[in-house]
Protein backbone atom coordinates (compact mmCIF):
# COMPACT_ATOMS: atom_id res chain seq x y z
CA UNK A 1 0.00 0.00 0.00
CA UNK A 2 1.23 3.61 -0.96
CA UNK A 3 0.14 6.56 1.02
CA UNK A 4 0.68 9.95 -1.00
CA UNK A 5 1.62 12.85 1.58
CA UNK A 6 1.33 16.68 0.71
CA UNK A 7 2.98 19.68 2.00
CA UNK A 8 2.92 23.17 1.40
CA UNK A 9 3.35 26.30 3.72
CA UNK A 10 0.80 28.34 1.93
CA UNK A 11 1.79 32.13 2.60
CA UNK A 12 -1.48 32.81 3.66
CA UNK A 13 -1.37 36.26 5.59
CA UNK A 14 -3.81 38.53 5.28
CA UNK A 15 -3.22 40.59 1.97
CA UNK A 16 -3.89 43.54 4.09
CA UNK A 17 -1.13 43.00 6.33
CA UNK A 18 1.24 46.00 5.97
CA UNK A 19 4.48 45.40 5.16
CA UNK A 20 3.95 41.27 5.75
CA UNK A 21 1.44 40.43 3.09
CA UNK A 22 1.53 37.83 0.98
CA UNK A 23 1.21 38.74 -3.01
CA UNK A 24 -1.43 37.39 -4.80
CA UNK A 25 -2.83 35.44 -1.94
CA UNK A 26 -6.74 35.36 -3.18
CA UNK A 27 -5.79 34.29 -6.32
CA UNK A 28 -2.61 31.99 -5.09
CA UNK A 29 -5.48 29.98 -2.09
CA UNK A 30 -7.49 29.44 -5.05
CA UNK A 31 -4.81 27.39 -7.20
CA UNK A 32 -3.68 25.47 -4.68
CA UNK A 33 -6.90 24.47 -3.96
CA UNK A 34 -7.97 23.13 -7.91
CA UNK A 35 -4.29 21.67 -7.69
CA UNK A 36 -5.63 19.31 -5.07
CA UNK A 37 -8.51 19.00 -6.91
CA UNK A 38 -7.29 18.15 -9.98
CA UNK A 39 -4.74 15.59 -8.26
CA UNK A 40 -6.69 13.03 -6.36
CA UNK A 41 -4.04 11.09 -5.12
CA UNK A 42 -3.30 12.72 -1.46
CA UNK A 43 -4.32 10.53 0.93
CA UNK A 44 -3.18 13.61 3.47
CA UNK A 45 -2.41 17.07 2.88
CA UNK A 46 -0.50 19.19 5.28
CA UNK A 47 -0.70 22.75 5.25
CA UNK A 48 1.07 25.71 6.98
CA UNK A 49 0.43 29.48 7.53
CA UNK A 50 -3.20 29.11 6.25
CA UNK A 51 -3.86 31.98 9.38
CA UNK A 52 -7.58 32.73 7.52
CA UNK A 53 -10.60 30.39 9.25
CA UNK A 54 -12.06 31.79 6.02
CA UNK A 55 -9.06 30.33 3.98
CA UNK A 56 -9.76 26.93 5.67
CA UNK A 57 -13.25 26.84 5.20
CA UNK A 58 -12.73 27.42 1.23
CA UNK A 59 -10.21 24.44 1.15
CA UNK A 60 -12.67 22.06 3.33
CA UNK A 61 -15.08 22.81 1.02
CA UNK A 62 -13.83 22.38 -1.86
CA UNK A 63 -11.77 19.11 -0.92
CA UNK A 64 -14.95 17.64 0.72
CA UNK A 65 -15.32 14.96 -1.62
CA UNK A 66 -11.22 13.90 -2.24
CA UNK A 67 -10.67 14.99 1.38
CA UNK A 68 -13.54 14.64 3.15
CA UNK A 69 -12.06 14.75 6.47
CA UNK A 70 -9.75 18.05 8.14
CA UNK A 71 -8.69 19.39 11.87
CA UNK A 72 -7.89 23.30 11.58
CA UNK A 73 -5.91 24.05 15.24
CA UNK A 74 -6.98 27.02 15.93
CA UNK A 75 -5.21 28.30 19.26
CA UNK A 76 -3.74 31.51 20.69
CA UNK A 77 -4.19 35.20 19.34
CA UNK A 78 -3.45 34.38 15.75
CA UNK A 79 -3.69 30.90 15.64
CA UNK A 80 -1.13 27.93 14.57
CA UNK A 81 -1.89 29.01 10.87
CA UNK A 82 -1.91 24.45 10.69
CA UNK A 83 -4.11 22.56 9.46
CA UNK A 84 -4.78 18.10 8.02
CA UNK A 85 -7.04 17.44 5.62
CA UNK A 86 -7.55 13.54 4.99
CA UNK A 87 -9.41 10.49 3.10
CA UNK A 88 -9.83 8.73 6.08
CA UNK A 89 -11.82 9.33 9.67
CA UNK A 90 -9.85 11.40 12.20
CA UNK A 91 -10.23 11.04 15.55
CA UNK A 92 -8.35 12.18 18.83
CA UNK A 93 -6.89 15.92 17.64
CA UNK A 94 -4.37 17.44 19.92
CA UNK A 95 -2.02 20.42 20.10
CA UNK A 96 0.86 20.90 22.17
CA UNK A 97 1.97 24.55 22.03
CA UNK A 98 6.08 24.88 21.95
CA UNK A 99 6.97 26.65 25.23
CA UNK A 100 9.71 28.26 23.95
CA UNK A 101 8.86 30.55 20.33
CA UNK A 102 10.83 33.81 20.43
CA UNK A 103 9.83 37.17 21.98
CA UNK A 104 6.18 39.10 21.79
CA UNK A 105 8.29 42.47 21.34
CA UNK A 106 9.77 41.28 18.71
CA UNK A 107 6.80 42.19 16.18
CA UNK A 108 8.99 42.70 13.10
CA UNK A 109 9.69 39.01 12.83
CA UNK A 110 5.99 38.41 14.54
CA UNK A 111 6.50 34.33 15.39
CA UNK A 112 5.97 34.96 18.72
CA UNK A 113 2.48 36.66 18.09
CA UNK A 114 0.99 32.99 16.75
CA UNK A 115 1.02 30.04 18.22
CA UNK A 116 3.69 27.42 17.58
CA UNK A 117 3.45 23.90 18.42
CA UNK A 118 2.63 20.24 16.91
CA UNK A 119 -1.35 19.17 15.79
CA UNK A 120 -1.86 15.76 16.40
CA UNK A 121 -4.58 13.33 15.12
CA UNK A 122 -5.44 9.77 14.27
CA UNK A 123 -6.46 8.18 11.52
CA UNK A 124 -6.94 4.20 10.34
CA UNK A 125 -5.94 2.50 7.08
CA UNK A 126 -7.37 -0.79 7.21
CA UNK A 127 -7.69 -1.16 10.81
CA UNK A 128 -3.75 -0.08 11.03
CA UNK A 129 -3.44 3.37 13.46
CA UNK A 130 -2.02 5.93 11.94
CA UNK A 131 -0.83 9.38 13.90
CA UNK A 132 -0.46 12.34 11.85
CA UNK A 133 1.39 15.59 13.02
CA UNK A 134 1.35 19.54 11.31
CA UNK A 135 4.05 21.67 12.79
CA UNK A 136 5.80 25.02 11.83
CA UNK A 137 8.98 25.82 13.91
CA UNK A 138 10.01 29.08 14.27
CA UNK A 139 12.08 31.27 11.30
CA UNK A 140 15.88 31.47 10.91
CA UNK A 141 15.73 35.01 9.66
CA UNK A 142 19.60 35.58 9.84
CA UNK A 143 21.43 31.88 8.78
CA UNK A 144 24.71 33.09 9.81
CA UNK A 145 24.09 34.50 13.58
CA UNK A 146 21.23 32.13 13.90
CA UNK A 147 20.04 33.73 16.74
CA UNK A 148 16.56 31.68 17.19
CA UNK A 149 18.42 28.09 16.94
CA UNK A 150 17.74 27.80 20.16
CA UNK A 151 13.83 27.64 20.12
CA UNK A 152 13.98 25.61 16.92
CA UNK A 153 16.11 23.05 18.90
CA UNK A 154 13.33 22.66 22.11
CA UNK A 155 10.68 22.71 19.54
CA UNK A 156 12.07 19.66 18.07
CA UNK A 157 12.94 18.21 21.27
CA UNK A 158 9.67 18.47 22.81
CA UNK A 159 7.70 17.33 19.16
CA UNK A 160 10.61 14.44 19.27
CA UNK A 161 9.23 13.49 22.48
CA UNK A 162 5.41 13.63 22.17
CA UNK A 163 5.72 11.76 19.06
CA UNK A 164 7.87 9.16 20.59
CA UNK A 165 5.83 8.28 22.69
CA UNK A 166 3.13 7.03 19.84
CA UNK A 167 2.74 3.64 19.44
CA UNK A 168 1.26 4.08 15.69
CA UNK A 169 2.71 4.77 12.57
CA UNK A 170 3.50 8.27 12.87
CA UNK A 171 4.21 10.53 9.90
CA UNK A 172 5.07 14.01 10.47
CA UNK A 173 4.66 17.07 7.83
CA UNK A 174 5.51 21.12 8.31
CA UNK A 175 7.89 23.72 8.07
CA UNK A 176 10.40 23.41 10.00
CA UNK A 177 12.65 26.17 8.93
CA UNK A 178 15.79 23.91 9.67
CA UNK A 179 18.66 22.92 6.97
CA UNK A 180 19.02 18.97 6.18
CA UNK A 181 22.08 18.04 8.73
CA UNK A 182 21.23 21.15 11.82
CA UNK A 183 20.41 20.30 15.08
CA UNK A 184 16.68 20.52 15.26
CA UNK A 185 16.56 18.03 12.10
CA UNK A 186 19.08 15.77 13.55
CA UNK A 187 17.49 15.85 17.05
CA UNK A 188 13.94 14.73 14.69
CA UNK A 189 15.67 12.16 12.77
CA UNK A 190 16.98 10.21 16.29
CA UNK A 191 13.11 8.51 16.22
CA UNK A 192 12.02 9.78 12.77
CA UNK A 193 12.90 9.27 9.16
CA UNK A 194 13.33 11.69 6.12
CA UNK A 195 10.89 10.27 3.13
CA UNK A 196 13.99 12.49 1.06
CA UNK A 197 16.17 9.03 2.40
CA UNK A 198 19.72 9.83 1.17
CA UNK A 199 18.70 12.25 -2.15
CA UNK A 200 19.50 15.11 -2.81
CA UNK A 201 17.31 17.54 -1.05
CA UNK A 202 16.27 20.12 -3.17
CA UNK A 203 15.43 23.78 -1.66
CA UNK A 204 11.98 24.31 -0.60
CA UNK A 205 12.62 28.09 0.54
CA UNK A 206 14.43 30.50 -2.56
CA UNK A 207 13.84 28.37 -5.47
CA UNK A 208 15.73 29.68 -7.67
CA UNK A 209 12.39 29.12 -10.40
CA UNK A 210 10.42 30.55 -7.36
CA UNK A 211 8.56 33.91 -8.26
CA UNK A 212 9.32 35.35 -4.79
CA UNK A 213 13.11 34.32 -4.45
CA UNK A 214 14.95 37.33 -2.84
CA UNK A 215 17.72 37.43 -4.89
CA UNK A 216 19.86 37.85 -1.82
CA UNK A 217 18.47 35.02 0.08
CA UNK A 218 20.66 31.37 -0.95
CA UNK A 219 18.29 28.35 -1.92
CA UNK A 220 17.54 26.42 1.72
CA UNK A 221 15.31 22.94 2.29
CA UNK A 222 13.20 24.01 5.18
CA UNK A 223 9.96 21.66 4.79
CA UNK A 224 10.12 18.04 5.48
CA UNK A 225 8.13 15.03 5.66
CA UNK A 226 9.05 12.49 8.77
CA UNK A 227 7.67 9.30 8.71
CA UNK A 228 8.50 6.25 11.73
CA UNK A 229 6.84 2.90 11.94
CA UNK A 230 5.37 1.01 14.67
CA UNK A 231 5.45 -2.78 15.41
CA UNK A 232 1.76 -3.21 12.93
CA UNK A 233 3.10 -1.12 10.07
CA UNK A 234 6.04 -0.54 8.39
CA UNK A 235 8.02 1.76 5.51
CA UNK A 236 9.59 -0.09 3.08
CA UNK A 237 10.55 2.25 0.58
CA UNK A 238 9.86 6.11 0.36
CA UNK A 239 10.60 8.99 -2.19
CA UNK A 240 10.30 12.76 -2.45
CA UNK A 241 9.33 14.92 -5.20
CA UNK A 242 8.27 18.21 -5.80
CA UNK A 243 4.92 18.17 -7.10
CA UNK A 244 4.03 22.28 -8.22
CA UNK A 245 4.74 23.71 -11.39
CA UNK A 246 7.21 26.64 -10.91
CA UNK A 247 4.57 28.81 -11.42
CA UNK A 248 0.63 28.85 -11.77
CA UNK A 249 -1.06 28.17 -15.14
CA UNK A 250 -1.87 31.29 -16.92
CA UNK A 251 -0.15 33.38 -14.00
CA UNK A 252 3.15 34.87 -13.79
CA UNK A 253 3.62 33.95 -10.07
CA UNK A 254 4.39 30.62 -8.18
CA UNK A 255 1.93 29.02 -5.71
CA UNK A 256 3.82 29.99 -2.79
CA UNK A 257 7.09 31.49 -1.72
CA UNK A 258 7.85 28.00 -0.42
CA UNK A 259 8.09 24.73 -2.75
CA UNK A 260 5.67 21.92 -1.69
CA UNK A 261 6.26 18.54 -0.76
CA UNK A 262 5.40 14.86 -2.13
CA UNK A 263 6.13 12.00 -0.36
CA UNK A 264 4.96 8.73 -1.14
CA UNK A 265 5.45 5.81 1.36
CA UNK A 266 5.23 2.38 0.61
CA UNK A 267 4.23 0.53 3.56
CA UNK A 268 3.23 -3.09 4.51
CA UNK A 269 2.18 -5.32 7.56
CA UNK A 270 5.03 -5.53 10.24
CA UNK A 271 6.25 -9.07 11.78
CA UNK A 272 3.98 -8.77 14.26
CA UNK A 273 0.45 -9.49 12.44
CA UNK A 274 -1.53 -9.91 15.40
CA UNK A 275 -0.36 -6.38 16.82
CA UNK A 276 -3.09 -5.31 19.17
CA UNK A 277 -4.86 -2.39 18.82
CA UNK A 278 -3.05 -0.11 21.75
CA UNK A 279 -5.15 3.20 23.25
CA UNK A 280 -5.71 5.78 21.03
CA UNK A 281 -5.65 8.62 22.87
CA UNK A 282 -1.91 7.31 24.42
CA UNK A 283 0.40 10.57 22.72
CA UNK A 284 -2.94 12.90 23.15
CA UNK A 285 -0.36 16.12 25.15
CA UNK A 286 -3.27 18.01 25.56
CA UNK A 287 -6.76 19.11 23.66
CA UNK A 288 -7.92 22.41 22.86
CA UNK A 289 -10.61 21.55 20.67
CA UNK A 290 -9.43 22.76 17.61
CA UNK A 291 -11.95 23.54 14.59
CA UNK A 292 -12.54 20.21 12.94
CA UNK A 293 -15.26 18.62 10.95
CA UNK A 294 -14.33 14.86 12.42
CA UNK A 295 -16.33 12.03 12.34
CA UNK A 296 -16.17 8.53 15.07
CA UNK A 297 -14.38 6.36 13.60
CA UNK A 298 -16.56 3.51 11.85
CA UNK A 299 -15.98 0.55 9.61
CA UNK A 300 -16.58 2.96 6.32
CA UNK A 301 -12.96 3.42 5.67
CA UNK A 302 -12.20 1.78 2.78
CA UNK A 303 -8.87 0.11 1.50
CA UNK A 304 -6.49 2.78 -0.47
CA UNK A 305 -5.43 1.11 -3.19
CA UNK A 306 -3.25 3.52 -5.02
CA UNK A 307 -0.51 1.82 -7.57
CA UNK A 308 2.66 3.32 -7.49
CA UNK A 309 3.92 5.03 -10.79
CA UNK A 310 7.52 4.17 -10.51
CA UNK A 311 8.88 2.36 -7.58
CA UNK A 312 12.29 4.16 -5.98
CA UNK A 313 14.07 2.53 -2.94
CA UNK A 314 15.60 4.74 -0.21
CA UNK A 315 18.45 3.00 1.80
CA UNK A 316 17.21 0.26 3.94
CA UNK A 317 19.95 1.87 6.62
CA UNK A 318 17.69 5.11 7.05
CA UNK A 319 14.97 3.18 8.87
CA UNK A 320 14.78 3.84 12.58
CA UNK A 321 16.68 1.91 15.46
CA UNK A 322 13.65 0.35 16.42
CA UNK A 323 12.86 -1.49 13.21
CA UNK A 324 16.52 -2.84 13.15
CA UNK A 325 15.62 -4.19 16.68
CA UNK A 326 12.35 -5.47 15.74
CA UNK A 327 13.56 -7.50 12.40
CA UNK A 328 16.49 -9.61 12.54
CA UNK A 329 16.49 -10.29 9.32
CA UNK A 330 18.97 -8.12 7.14
CA UNK A 331 17.17 -5.84 4.71
CA UNK A 332 18.78 -5.73 1.33
CA UNK A 333 20.27 -2.56 -0.13
CA UNK A 334 18.43 -0.30 -2.03
CA UNK A 335 19.22 2.43 -4.34
CA UNK A 336 20.10 6.16 -3.95
CA UNK A 337 16.86 8.29 -4.69
CA UNK A 338 16.32 11.71 -6.63
CA UNK A 339 14.63 14.32 -5.18
CA UNK A 340 13.08 14.79 -8.70
CA UNK A 341 11.06 12.14 -10.27
CA UNK A 342 11.33 11.20 -14.35
CA UNK A 343 7.61 11.21 -14.13
CA UNK A 344 7.65 15.20 -13.62
CA UNK A 345 7.29 17.57 -16.59
CA UNK A 346 10.26 18.01 -18.84
CA UNK A 347 10.54 22.02 -17.89
CA UNK A 348 11.26 20.57 -14.62
CA UNK A 349 13.87 17.79 -14.78
CA UNK A 350 15.91 20.78 -16.61
CA UNK A 351 17.68 22.29 -14.01
CA UNK A 352 20.40 24.94 -15.01
CA UNK A 353 24.00 24.38 -13.82
CA UNK A 354 23.87 27.01 -10.62
CA UNK A 355 20.49 24.91 -9.63
CA UNK A 356 22.75 21.76 -9.96
CA UNK A 357 25.33 23.12 -7.91
CA UNK A 358 23.23 24.40 -5.37
CA UNK A 359 21.29 20.52 -4.91
CA UNK A 360 24.98 19.40 -4.48
CA UNK A 361 25.81 21.48 -1.84
CA UNK A 362 22.77 20.50 0.01
CA UNK A 363 23.00 17.05 0.09
CA UNK A 364 26.72 16.69 1.28
CA UNK A 365 25.32 16.98 4.49
CA UNK A 366 26.63 17.06 8.21
CA UNK A 367 25.79 14.35 10.05
CA UNK A 368 26.21 14.54 14.04
CA UNK A 369 27.18 11.25 16.13
CA UNK A 370 24.92 10.73 19.08
CA UNK A 371 27.29 11.95 21.08
CA UNK A 372 28.11 14.95 19.16
CA UNK A 373 24.74 15.75 18.92
CA UNK A 374 24.20 15.09 22.22
CA UNK A 375 27.42 17.66 23.11
CA UNK A 376 25.93 20.79 20.90
CA UNK A 377 22.49 20.65 22.54
CA UNK A 378 24.34 20.82 25.15
CA UNK A 379 26.33 23.84 24.58
CA UNK A 380 23.60 25.33 22.69
CA UNK A 381 21.26 25.33 26.06
CA UNK A 382 24.02 25.93 28.65
CA UNK A 383 24.52 28.77 25.84
CA UNK A 384 21.34 30.04 25.85
CA UNK A 385 20.69 30.10 29.84
CA UNK A 386 23.58 32.06 30.49
CA UNK A 387 22.17 34.55 28.10
CA UNK A 388 19.40 34.34 29.69
CA UNK A 389 20.15 34.82 33.09
CA UNK A 390 21.78 38.23 32.18
CA UNK A 391 18.75 39.11 30.41
CA UNK A 392 17.19 38.62 33.55
CA UNK A 393 19.49 40.26 35.47
CA UNK A 394 19.72 43.61 33.16
CA UNK A 395 15.65 43.77 33.23
CA UNK A 396 15.86 43.50 36.56
CA UNK A 397 18.03 46.58 36.84
CA UNK A 398 16.22 48.79 34.25
CA UNK A 399 12.45 48.21 36.20
CA UNK A 400 14.41 48.93 39.96
CA UNK A 401 15.71 52.42 37.88
CA UNK A 402 12.06 53.18 36.04
CA UNK A 403 10.81 52.54 39.66
CA UNK A 404 12.74 55.16 41.39
CA UNK A 405 11.67 57.74 38.29
CA UNK A 406 7.98 56.48 38.59
CA UNK A 407 8.04 57.02 42.35
CA UNK A 408 10.51 60.86 41.92
CA UNK A 409 7.83 62.15 39.44
CA UNK A 410 4.38 60.80 41.71
CA UNK A 411 6.15 62.35 44.63
CA UNK A 412 7.29 65.40 42.29
CA UNK A 413 3.45 65.74 41.41
CA UNK A 414 2.05 65.38 45.19
CA UNK A 415 5.25 67.48 47.19
CA UNK A 416 8.18 69.34 45.75
CA UNK A 417 10.21 68.91 49.57
CA UNK A 418 10.21 65.16 49.52
CA UNK A 419 12.58 65.35 46.05
CA UNK A 420 15.62 65.19 47.78
CA UNK A 421 14.68 62.42 50.32
CA UNK A 422 13.32 60.38 47.69
CA UNK A 423 16.01 60.73 45.30
CA UNK A 424 19.46 60.97 47.20
CA UNK A 425 18.76 57.91 49.30
CA UNK A 426 17.63 55.55 47.05
CA UNK A 427 20.67 56.30 44.63
CA UNK A 428 22.95 56.47 47.36
CA UNK A 429 21.47 53.07 48.43
CA UNK A 430 21.16 51.40 44.94
CA UNK A 431 25.08 52.73 44.49
CA UNK A 432 26.22 50.51 47.86
CA UNK A 433 24.42 47.25 47.18
CA UNK A 434 25.46 47.00 43.93
CA UNK A 435 29.27 46.67 43.17
CA UNK A 436 30.69 49.31 40.86
CA UNK A 437 30.83 46.59 37.61
CA UNK A 438 26.42 47.46 37.40
CA UNK A 439 26.91 49.32 34.54
CA UNK A 440 23.33 49.66 33.82
CA UNK A 441 22.54 50.89 37.42
CA UNK A 442 24.75 53.38 36.79
CA UNK A 443 24.20 54.48 33.20
CA UNK A 444 20.64 54.89 34.48
CA UNK A 445 21.14 56.81 37.47
CA UNK A 446 23.27 59.12 35.20
CA UNK A 447 19.89 59.89 33.39
CA UNK A 448 17.94 60.55 36.28
CA UNK A 449 20.31 63.11 37.84
CA UNK A 450 20.88 64.33 34.29
CA UNK A 451 16.65 64.75 33.96
CA UNK A 452 16.00 66.23 37.70
CA UNK A 453 17.36 69.50 36.09
CA UNK A 454 15.71 69.60 32.75
CA UNK A 455 12.85 71.78 32.09
CA UNK A 456 11.99 70.83 29.10
CA UNK A 457 8.07 71.18 28.50
CA UNK A 458 6.06 67.89 29.47
CA UNK A 459 9.10 66.38 30.91
CA UNK A 460 7.39 65.20 34.05
CA UNK A 461 4.30 64.12 32.68
CA UNK A 462 6.25 62.40 29.51
CA UNK A 463 8.80 60.40 32.48
CA UNK A 464 6.13 59.30 34.38
CA UNK A 465 3.95 57.51 31.24
CA UNK A 466 7.47 56.09 30.56
CA UNK A 467 8.21 55.05 33.56
CA UNK A 468 4.95 53.34 33.95
CA UNK A 469 5.37 51.54 30.62
CA UNK A 470 8.59 50.11 31.24
CA UNK A 471 7.20 48.60 35.02
CA UNK A 472 4.34 47.22 33.41
CA UNK A 473 5.78 45.67 29.83
CA UNK A 474 9.03 44.24 31.31
CA UNK A 475 7.34 43.46 34.58
CA UNK A 476 3.97 41.71 33.01
CA UNK A 477 5.12 40.07 30.48
CA UNK A 478 9.17 40.17 29.10
CA UNK A 479 10.58 39.21 32.63
CA UNK A 480 8.21 36.07 33.09
CA UNK A 481 9.17 35.11 29.60
CA UNK A 482 12.71 35.39 30.36
CA UNK A 483 12.41 33.25 33.61
CA UNK A 484 10.25 30.85 31.63
CA UNK A 485 12.26 29.99 28.92
CA UNK A 486 15.21 29.88 30.74
CA UNK A 487 13.61 27.50 33.26
CA UNK A 488 12.63 25.32 29.84
CA UNK A 489 16.41 25.33 29.05
CA UNK A 490 17.53 24.73 32.25
CA UNK A 491 15.32 21.41 32.25
CA UNK A 492 16.98 20.23 28.95
CA UNK A 493 20.19 20.07 30.30
CA UNK A 494 21.42 17.02 31.92
CA UNK A 495 18.30 15.19 30.14
CA UNK A 496 19.67 12.32 27.38
CA UNK A 497 18.76 13.38 23.65
CA UNK A 498 19.38 10.13 21.70
CA UNK A 499 18.27 6.92 23.44
CA UNK A 500 20.33 4.13 24.31
CA UNK A 501 21.08 2.41 21.10
CA UNK A 502 21.09 -1.53 23.09
CA UNK A 503 17.80 -1.09 24.52
CA UNK A 504 14.32 -1.30 22.38
CA UNK A 505 12.78 2.08 21.33
CA UNK A 506 10.48 2.89 24.77
CA UNK A 507 7.16 3.55 22.51
CA UNK A 508 7.07 0.41 21.33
Amino acid sequence: MEISIFNLNCWGLPSNTPILNSKFKEERIAAIIRFIIAEEKFHFVFLQEVWLKSDYQKMKEAWCKNLPHSVYFKKGLLGSGTCIFSKYALSFPAFHEYTVNGFIHQVWFGDAWATAGIGTVQTQINEQLITLAVTHFHAEYDTKQEPFLVDRAVQALEASEILKNCAEFVILAGDFNSEPGSIPISILSQHLTDSRGLGLHSPTWSHPSNSFKDPSEAPLCLDYVFYSSSLSLRAVESRCTDPLPYRIPGKHFSYSDHQAVLAQITVAPSIDNNYSKIEKNKCTESNPQPESNLQPESKQQTESKPQPESKQQTESEQQPESKQLLDSKPQPESKQLQTESEQQPESKQLLDSKQQHESKELSELKHFTNSELNSAVQNLLLTSVTFHEQEISNTKQIMAVSFLFLLYHLVKLINQDLITVLVLIPVLSVTVLFPPDHLNYRFFIKILLDLIGSQLPFYHELSLVVSALLLLGLGGYYLPVLVRRSTRMKAWIGNPIISNPNLPNPRL
